[in-house]
């Protein structure tokens, strides 16, 4: 959202350090004397401080109390650290005990840093090592361990291990490492503290977030501890089972109904005393998808409810332990093109039929879900001059009005009409479906669906009535005598009505009061003939003309003789033949031969005497087939003799 929250906070600094003083800082011992000078050290802060002596030979010494006092066990520097356990500060410093070479050095050790802890550490070892007595490198040393409370110092105790060390210390306290040369018998002790460390580390787990959701799906957990050098391990049901490190990645599960991931373990281990603490943090997930939901205005968009309202009332599907307070959004509406998407608006114009999804987002958890919804086209507009409009209405010849009316396609009982007219025309009830008129031009008609609102328009026009004159000759060509019979097919709004004078063209004539009645004429001879007609009707009069073509009968006639002597005079057989669409002749000799076959479409055929070789044939009497078709259809088929002369 972009809205921002700042806190203050104050980070203060506490350095100060403790003061301390060392009494006395020096002393002088020998082997004699069998008492020495203890070392009192005090301090400020007298709270909440902790003394520290530090044996050069090794070990610790700590003491919690405003007065410290300490007993050297030897020789050498020692180190006293004074710290102010509230912030931590320490100073530092040195007192020294000297004495001739008799006494016996070593260094004392510990694996476990003289610490008692938890599990394995509940045990220590205290080791000396590197014993041997001065000046004199190598001398028999002997050794002995006394435990805290103890005072009493014998000779017995003492023994001569090669490698002295205890094992199995499990009580706390001061316990005090003795060497001695067993020439001199010169004892060096050294006081070292076994501190008792059961506690416990402290753990904490960071969670960012404790429920995962659609919008957060992810989240790391970290482990904290104020207590120093410590290891982390994460354990949960699901493999791998345990991982090491101080965070883990928590991601949601694909089972959108848990609710529950899983149970998180934290466990922290304190490396110095191995105390373990453990703490569990249950991650839940709210991945539930929202319900979606759609309120409508309408179901419909009609021309009288141009648009319809959606409404976002979708819910949320998250279980009653996750609480939330914020909406179900509207995320995205889409529609059917051209309806433009809209983001982020509860209401929703819809002005397009079709199908509408709403994307809603939980914003409690951020799952998304999407849902439709259908809104159905009612916008039945009338059908009016669709396909086509009514052709032109006719003021008839004479005819004083005309009823009207557009191409309707299904006219329902609650159809409304309004007819807008031309100026001065006189009509009848402008709101019915049939109007009656009385002058041309155009009629504009308005037709309304009263169940929607949707209105479609329409028009027709009204034209001056004409008469066209026109006749259909069942003949227009053949061979006389011919018999025309003619339709008359004269034209107007009423065409019987239509009288017809009819000049055939061949000097008869013949008048027709009606256009249903049919004449006929009969040309006796060839020839083309162009017939008339006047028709008339009321005012109006009209004109037809057409041609009538008679031809004469088709003949064959076959000469007997010809004489192909190449004198000019009767050289070729040719036929005589008349209005012949194909002819074909076939001609033989005497014995039966076929000396020639000629087949032509112009109407006639001419044989010069030779064969299909070319060569003249002989004298003598031939035979011959002709057929041939009329363009009458007559149908010939002519046999007989012929004499061919040279």
């Amino acid at each position: 959202s972009g809205c921002i929250k700042t806190y203050t906070f104050n980070v203060s600094q506490s350095v100060s350090l403790p003061s301390s003083t060392i009494s006395p800082l020096f002393q002088f011992i020998t082997c004699t004397i069998t008492a020495i000078e203890t070392v009192t050290a005090t301090c400020n802060p007298t709270i909440n401080v902790q003394h520290n002596f530090m044996s050069p030979l090794g070990g610790t010494v700590s003491v919690n109390s405003p007065t410290a006092i300490f007993t050297p066990g030897g020789p050498g520097t020692y180190t006293h650290v004074l710290v102010n356990l509230v912030n931590g500060c320490q100073v530092t410093k040195t007192f020294s005990i000297t004495s001739p070479a008799e006494f016996p050095t070593f260094n004392v050790n510990s694996p476990s840093n003289f610490t008692l802890g938890c599990g394995t550490k509940s045990i220590i070892t205290i080791n000396i090592s590197n014993a041997q007595t001065q000046p004199v490198t190598g001398g028999a040393v002997s050794y002995t361990f006394l435990p805290p409370g103890s005072s009493t110092l014998v000779l017995s105790q003492f023994t001569t291990n090669s490698v002295p060390t205890i094992t199995n210390v499990t009580v706390p306290g001061t316990w005090t490492v003795v060497v001695q040369d067993n020439s001199t018998l010169c004892r060096t002790k050294v006081p070292v503290s076994v501190v008792q460390n059961t506690f416990v580390p402290n753990v904490e787990a960071i969670v960012p977030n404790q429920t995962l959701t659609c919008a957060s799906p992810t989240v790391k957990l970290e482990g904290a501890s104020l207590t120093p050098n410590v290891t982390y391990n994460w354990s949960f049901p699901t493999a791998p089972g345990n991982l090491q490190g101080f965070s883990i990645t928590i991601i949601t599960t694909s089972n959108t109904t848990n609710t529950l991931v899983a149970n998180y373990i934290l466990t922290v281990t304190d490396n110095n005393n191995t105390c373990k603490s453990s703490t569990t943090i249950p991650m839940y997930q709210n991945i539930f998808p929202p319900k979606v939901g759609i309120s409508l205005s309408s179901t419909v968009i009609a021309c009288n409810t141009p648009s319809v309202l959606l409404t976002n009332i979708s819910s949320s599907t998250s279980p009653a332990n996750f609480p939330g307070n914020q909406i179900i959004q509207a995320y995205l509406w889409e529609g059917p093109p051209p309806q433009t998407p809209e983001q982020l608006i509860t209401n929703y114009v819809a002005i397009i039929p079709g199908t509408y999804t709403l994307t809603a987002k939980d914003l409690n958890n951020g799952c998304i879900a999407s849902g439709t919804t259908i809104i159905a086209d009612n916008r039945i507009y009338p059908v009016v001059n669709n396909p086509s409009a009514p052709p032109p209405f006719i003021l008839d010849c004479g005819s004083p009005t005309v009823a009207i009316n557009a191409n309707v396609t299904d006219p329902l009982a609650n159809y409304a009409y309004l007819w807008e007219v031309p100026i001065s025309s006189t009509i009848g009830v402008a709101t019915n479906s049939i109007l009656t008129v009385n002058l041309i031009g155009t009629y504009k008609l308005q037709v309304t669906n009263s169940n929607n609102g949707c209105i479609s328009y329409g028009s027709v026009n009204v034209i001056n009535g004409s008469l066209t004159a026109n006749f259909d000759p069942d003949k227009i060509t053949g061979f006389a005598p011919l018999t025309v019979n003619f339709n008359n097919t004269s034209t107007s709004v009423n065409s019987l009505s239509i009288s017809t004078v009819w000049n055939f063209g061949n000097g008869t004539s013949s008048v027709t009061a009606s256009s249903s009645i049919t004449p006929s004429s009969i040309y006796n001879q060839p020839g083309i003939y162009t017939v008339t007609i006047f028709s008339n009707k009321g005012l109006c009069q009209a004109v037809s003309k057409k041609t009538i073509v008679v031809d004469i009968p088709s003949k064959l006639e076959v000469p007997n003789v010809f004489t192909p002597n190449g004198d000019g005079s009767n050289d070729i057989f040719f036929l005589s033949a008349a209005n012949l669409t194909e002819i074909t002749a076939l001609i033989f000799d005497r014995w039966g031969n076929k000396v020639y076959e000629l087949t032509s479409n112009t109407g006639n055929i001419a044989w010069d005497g030779k064969n299909q070789t070319g060569k003249d044939v002989a004298e003598g009497t031939y035979f011959y087939v002709i057929t041939a078709k009329g363009k009458d259809d007559q149908a010939y088929n002519t046999k007989g003799n012929l004499s061919l002369y040279r």
